[in-house]
């Protein structure tokens, strides 16, 4: 081989080994997943349907929780502030203001109803005279309210599921501050169990409260 010719050879062979050693060469595609199935889930920022369909299930827990025969709810507003991705989900807290109107009669609340079943089974004077001074010791405290709108609000805590698409998937929770210690529950659960009024237990609440004051004014 001539002389110019093996040069050029031995030129291009180190120029192909140098290419090969240091990597520059055509690169392999991986056949992994698609790049949008590798994604991982983004947080899910409310959009305002969002906003208006979470909003709408604050009104109805409200309606189910305040009997409309007994309180007016009106004005209710949420505020949604806090934005935080936490992963599988966001967190948002979500500021509930309204205003409430006791529209029942105190005097015909199931509290008085226990109170005045408890006077009507008492003989002694004495006794009667308690349970009416508290009767009416209540119905002086309550009656203020009556008719009277309060402008009110409450705190609830959103968590929506990362779930990778449009799709709008959340949990509705009421924050319980015990000390330091703040616990979430379930709200509806929560509102029904807490704020609901359970008129026998009301009754039977009044009676017991008739029960007791005697007893202690006696002992």
């Amino acid at each position: 081989m001539p002389k110019t010719k093996k040069k050029t050879y031995l030129l291009w062979s180190a120029i192909v080994l140098v290419i090969l050693l240091t990597g520059c060469g055509p690169t392999k595609v991986k056949e992994d997943k698609p790049e949008a199935e590798q994604q991982e889930k983004g947080a899910h920022k409310l959009s305002d349907k969002d906003k208006n369909i979470i909003t709408e299930d604050i009104k109805s827990l409200f309606a189910e929780t305040w009997d409309p025969q007994h309180y007016r709810i009106d004005n209710i507003s949420v505020q949604f502030l806090n934005e935080q991705d936490e992963g599988d989900k966001t967190s948002v807290d979500a500021n509930v203001s309204y205003t409430m109107t006791l529209i029942r009669n105190p005097a015909d609340s199931p509290l008085i109803r226990g109170m005045k079943e408890a006077l009507a089974k008492i003989k002694p004077d004495d006794e009667r005279k308690i349970a009416q001074d508290m009767i009416d010791g209540y119905l002086k405290e309550k009656e203020p309210e009556f008719n009277q709108e309060q402008q009110l609000s409450l705190p609830l805590k959103v968590e929506v599921t990362n779930n990778g698409n449009d799709d709008l998937e959340y949990q509705l929770l009421y924050p319980v501050t015990n000390g330091e210690e703040i616990t979430l529950h379930p709200a509806r659960e929560y509102f029904l169990e807490n704020f609901k009024e359970d008129e026998a237990a009301q009754e039977k609440m009044g009676e017991d409260m008739i029960n007791e004051e005697i007893t202690r004014a006696k002992g």
